[in-house]
């Protein structure tokens, strides 16, 4: 059907059959009756004149490769009573500028991969997993709206979308894929939902414009590599429940200066946050227990670690820089403990803390430094040691805290 170029399908069809018009590369307009449900595997696969049309109505399916190399397709829009886009449907629509998606509760793997023009994605909010690979290869996505129902973001299904600069996961998600947002190398602001308990390995690798990171207190792990080479990033906030956090996660966060690991995390995996030039503060939660070998090399500019675990983490090694230059603060009832377990014992200073009381500033008192150190945070609304500065342990860091400080001065001097 190389010379077909226009088509008029007769009312009463309500499907579309594999192969029925693939590899008709003249087609360039086709009028389908408006009780089409279904369009088969390659119905219309490498018809590369073919302009876009009407794909609403009652149509409930697209099939695997159905407009694949449809290079002419400008917009899609489907209907509410689409249930599923399969595998490669709209792959290499190179011209493909627009897409929304009200209602597939199923998108197949590579659905819109290399759509290389494509700018804008709004997903409706019956839309509830994005397939792998769904939009990689998309340079030109600026505008992405996830809808209000997303639960998966499979592997890879935004990488390489070079051109998205904000992000927001809906609260609806649980889980962020391998590779799922790696090399959005414009992404400088992403929001993550209140219910995202997975983020898998490689996640947003590569994605050199984040700035800060504030992670909900739902997350439970971050995978290997999930933010290494974020090579701007200077602030992360962990949330409260957080327990793993794998091997090379926050590598190369070179504008990275603070780091507060919380009570919940069990296990830092190696490699986790070495290579941070500027990483010059550390703090390890109560729960830890491994901390696994190089999580802080060539970390050259640490000068204090925090570890408040009463057990010293099970732990391979420490550089000889931190090892002389930085001064590790723990519990003070675990002092000795520390001054004989390796390698905890080979930093040549090692301070006991009560960190039972709010002493914020670790220098061994709780007095008004104290007071001023938490009012410091909040005015700068820079708050990296969530654990120390939240002394009422109410999950907030505010005024109540300073007054929790006064009250305890006033009743050590009566």
């Amino acid at each position: 059907c190389i010379n077909l170029t226009d088509i008029r399908l007769n009312e009463g069809l309500t499907s579309v059959e594999e192969y029925a018009f693939y590899n008709c590369s003249s087609l360039a307009n086709i009028d389908l009756p408006s009780g089409i449900i279904s369009i088969g595997n390659y119905a219309f696969g490498h018809c590369t004149n073919l302009n876009d049309f009407d794909l609403g109505g009652v149509l409930q399916s697209i099939g695997n490769n159905a407009f694949v190399g449809c290079h002419e397709f400008r917009t899609v829009t489907t209907g509410e009573a689409l249930n599923s886009i399969g595998d490669r449907a709209f792959e290499n629509c190179i011209y493909l500028t627009s897409v929304t998606i009200p209602s597939a509760t199923t998108m197949g793997k590579y659905a819109f991969n290399c759509c290389e023009n494509l700018t804008d994605v709004t997903l409706g909010d019956q839309v509830v997993a994005v397939g792998a690979h769904s939009f990689e290869n998309c340079y030109a996505l600026e505008n992405l709206d996830l809808g209000n129902s997303i639960t998966t973001i499979s592997d890879s299904a935004f990488a390489d979308c070079s051109a998205i600069t904000k992000l927001a996961i809906p609260n609806s998600t649980t889980y962020i894929g391998k590779g799922a947002f790696q090399n959005c190398v414009s992404l400088k602001d992403v929001t993550f939902g209140n219910s995202v308990e997975t983020i898998r390995g490689h996640a947003f690798y590569r994605c050199m414009g984040l700035t800060d990171l504030v992670f909900p207190n739902s997350l439970k792990t971050i995978g290997n590599y999930s933010f290494d080479d974020c090579q701007s990033v200077e602030h992360i906030t962990f949330g409260k429940s957080l327990t793993k956090i794998g091997e090379y996660a926050f590598c190369h966060n070179y504008a990275l200066t603070k780091v507060s690991i919380p009570n919940s995390t069990t296990t830092i995996q190696a490699h986790a946050f070495s290579y941070c030039k500027d990483l010059s503060e550390v703090s390890l939660g109560k729960s830890l227990i491994t901390l696994g070998g190089n999580s802080l090399y060539e970390d050259n500019a640490i000068s204090k670690i925090t570890c408040q675990a009463l057990t010293p983490p099970n732990a391979t090694s420490f550089i000889t820089r931190i090892l002389h230059q930085a001064t590790l603060y723990v519990p003070i009832q675990s002092l000795e403990l520390y001054k004989s377990t390796y390698p905890w014992k080979w930093f040549e200073h090692i301070v006991g803390v009560h960190f039972d009381y709010p002493d914020v500033n670790n220098d061994g008192e709780i007095n008004i430094a104290d007071v001023n150190t938490v009012i410091n945070a909040i005015t700068n609304e820079v708050v990296t040691y969530d654990d120390l500065y939240d002394v009422n342990g109410d999950g907030e860091v505010n005024i109540t805290d300073v007054t929790y400080i006064v009250n305890m001065i006033l009743a050590s001097e009566n």
